[in-house]
């Protein structure tokens, strides 16, 4: 049975541990790094996932479920930018899917599995980037009144 984890989680995840996970995901697979555009603000915004690839697809367990912000942001911009293993790719062609892609491995897809719906996108070229510029897209605890 597919589980969704609780706005509260989220939350939590949100101001605590993505600007943890932001040190270690753009480096440490399975974690990755979105970089998303938002869709009323025009901000760059990144958020750590977990994320195995399909091929020559990247493949995000959505465990908050369809609506989050990033995948919605994803989808209307119709792509983003993805940091994974130190380097950085185009993230193309996004759609959410209810079924995990059958190239993915064991223990992959039984994670995978465990949500309801999966984020799939296409990994383009690697894009030209440096440390200095990977840091900068790390996620930053986000605090009220600053």
């Amino acid at each position: 049975m597919p589980i969704k984890l609780p706005p509260a989680v989220a939350r939590f995840n949100q101001r605590i541990n993505n600007p943890v996970q932001g040190h270690f995901a753009w480096l440490l697979p399975p974690y990755a790094l979105i970089v998303h555009t938002g869709r009323r603000t025009g901000r760059t915004f990144s958020v750590p996932v977990t994320g195995f690839m399909a091929g020559d697809r990247l493949v995000v367990p959505l465990l908050y479920g369809r609506g989050s912000q990033w995948v919605l942001n994803l989808e209307a911009a119709g792509g983003g930018e993805v940091v994974r293993r130190g380097r950085r790719y185009v993230l193309a062609d996004p759609e959410v899917v209810s079924t995990p892609p059958a190239a993915l491995g064991p223990v992959a897809r039984r994670v995978s599995a465990a949500a309801a719906h999966q984020l799939v996108a296409r990994l383009g070229e690697p894009l030209p980037g440096g440390p200095k510029e990977l840091h900068a897209l790390r996620p930053r605890s986000r605090r009220r009144g600053s």
